[in-house]
């Protein structure tokens, strides 16, 4: 995957066409390209704030769930190889240690095993690959030089050294069970950030997005993120193609997608790689 082809923008003719039927007009922030132009081709009025538009995108996030979606998976691949891949995302099928083209990205924003051994006896899904332990998302972290969001348990010790103040994602007050025995639910998580350029309006380190416990929503992946949260902090991340070796069911990359920037995924488990390229193939994003 070539450099010009990572960093293809939508000011071109052919995309402005293929978005010009769009029922939803997507905005592309400025970082990105230079100026703000939805996705339908026409440039944005200048006197309207880039935050804007990243809440605009927000919004549009925090409503996808509530749509049943259907799509046609592509054919099955063999491990290492391109699964999905469009004008904005490329997914690779496989082990990230060994598919390392997500390397060649210039942020990273991922939810790793975090080595807990995660099951929360609510679904149906299998265990989460590669959670016994820490090694592989350390053995990742370690292959990775320059900014990153990385979401962990607080459990565990992050790898290498972060921003010594986590964020920290409030879930809301139904989800977590935890020790019965003690009077506090964790209803939380982390999110360690590592390097620089990361910028935007300061606000609080407590980021506030409601999920359901599994019990009660149907959820694609045991430990699936909501897209809004991912568009919060990519928000504020330094420009550049997003990666998220630790695809899952693909939160990270269609959040990407949704900001209109180039993101690489990978995800060892291809049903996993089935459910991202269902969402990431929708003719109109609006994930929640």
């Amino acid at each position: 995957m070539g450099g010009e082809s990572m960093n293809r923008t939508v000011n071109g003719s052919d995309d402005q066409a293929r978005f010009q039927t769009a029922s939803v007009h997507q905005v592309l922030p400025s970082s990105m390209h230079g100026g703000l132009v939805c996705l339908c081709g026409k440039e944005l009025p200048k006197h309207r704030d880039a935050t804007e538009h990243i809440i605009d995108a927000y919004d549009k996030a925090r409503r996808q769930d509530a749509l049943d979606r259907a799509w046609h998976p592509m054919t099955r691949t063999v491990a290492g190889s391109v699964y999905y891949q469009d004008d904005y995302v490329t997914l690779y099928h496989g082990d990230c240690l060994q598919a390392t083209e997500w390397l060649a990205a210039d942020v990273l924003v991922t939810d790793p095993p975090y080595g807990i051994g995660y099951d929360s006896g609510w679904t149906d899904h299998d265990a989460i690959a590669n959670d016994a332990t820490t090694v592989t998302r350390d053995r990742a972290l370690a292959a990775w030089s320059g900014a990153a969001a990385v979401f962990a348990s607080w459990r565990c010790q992050p790898y290498g050294e972060p921003h010594p103040m986590p964020l920290v994602w409030d879930k809301g007050d139904v989800v977590g069970m935890g020790d019965l025995s003690w009077p506090w639910r964790p209803s939380y998580e982390l999110v360690w950030i590592y390097g620089s350029g990361w910028a935007g309006k300061r606000g609080p380190a407590v980021l506030r997005h409601r999920v359901l416990p599994g019990n009660f929503t149907i959820r694609r992946h045991p430990t699936e993120k909501p897209v809004a949260i991912l568009v919060d902090l990519l928000g504020h991340a330094p420009p550049g193609t997003v990666s998220d070796p630790f695809a899952g069911s693909g939160s990270t990359l269609v959040a990407a997608k949704l900001l209109g920037r180039q993101a690489i995924g990978v995800e060892i488990d291809e049903r996993y790689c089935e459910v991202a390229a269902g969402r990431l193939s929708q003719d109109v994003l609006v994930e929640s």
